[in-house]
């Protein structure tokens, strides 16, 4: 009788150890994902800026989540530039409610083509130190794909009967401005736009002289490059601030020049 009844005491104090063991798990299994309430990357935007040197070069990139975040402390995003990964220690994050501003130092952009990855693994589907407020669903695995803008800013003027832009902001960092060409809303090509000074149809502006340069510099640069590339149909001239342009076959050609970018949310 003494053995039948140790025997139901161990069978039921492993009954309760099996299930204190398996509330523990449970518990502390970490957020998991789910479709409906994980976090996920709603906004992405970039901005360059510098302050004053060229140790001081930045590049911020502000996202929105569609709902409060939590961050592990530690957590930095995979970051890679021209498909070369950004080393930690060039990398802040800061989070505040749904927002995320990750910033990252930078010293030359030659190719401002940069992914950003919330995990660093590629298959993964969820990250599991970004949560809900509750800490019980992890962030969606999203990622942005951008172009980092150089900070030059245009804005379309015209002068004397002929379609131009003037030159609003110069150069942040040591990067390129990629500058379109479009006649009649069709973006015109060029046989010199391949290679690294050309992208999806668009020409580099260089902006090597950051620090030094204005506006006066950034325009008459602008003026060269399209020059350079288009003169034999197009003619370009660049007075203070502003550069104009004409087609030299069709005096009433609608011309526009403007800037390419983009911020993609994967």
């Amino acid at each position: 009788m003494y053995g039948s009844l140790r025997r139901f005491r161990t069978e039921i104090g492993f009954v309760i150890l099996s299930v204190l063991l398996a509330f523990a798990l449970v518990a502390c299994g970490g957020a998991g994902f789910d479709e409906a309430n994980s976090p996920r990357i709603a906004y992405a935007a970039l901005a360059s800026y510098n302050e004053g040197d060229e140790e001081s070069q930045y590049v911020r990139v502000s996202l929105t989540f569609d709902r409060e975040i939590v961050v592990a402390e530690g957590y930095v995003p995979t970051i890679k530039v021209a498909g070369v990964n950004i080393g930690a220690d060039r990398v802040d994050t800061e989070v505040s409610g749904s927002d995320m501003e990750v910033t990252i130092r930078v010293d030359r952009v030659r190719d401002g083509d940069m992914t950003l990855s919330l995990s660093k693994d590629a298959d993964a589907s969820s990250v599991p130190d970004i949560t809900d407020t509750s800490g019980k669903y992890a962030a969606a695995a999203g990622r942005v794909k951008a172009l980092i803008p150089s900070g030059v800013a245009l804005e379309p003027v015209s002068e004397d009967g002929r379609s131009g832009v003037k030159v609003t902001h110069v150069f942040n960092i040591r990067c390129i401005a990629w500058l379109v060409l479009s006649d009649g809303g069709t973006v015109v090509s060029d046989s010199l736009m391949k290679g690294a000074d050309a992208l999806d149809g668009a020409v580099a502006l260089h902006g090597h002289d950051f620090l030094t340069e204005d506006a006066y510099d950034v325009a008459a640069n602008l003026a060269d490059t399209l020059t350079s590339h288009f003169g034999d149909r197009y003619e370009f001239t660049a007075s203070d601030t502003v550069v104009t342009f004409r087609s030299l076959a069709d005096a009433d050609a609608a011309l526009e020049v403007s800037l390419y970018g983009y911020a993609e949310i994967e």
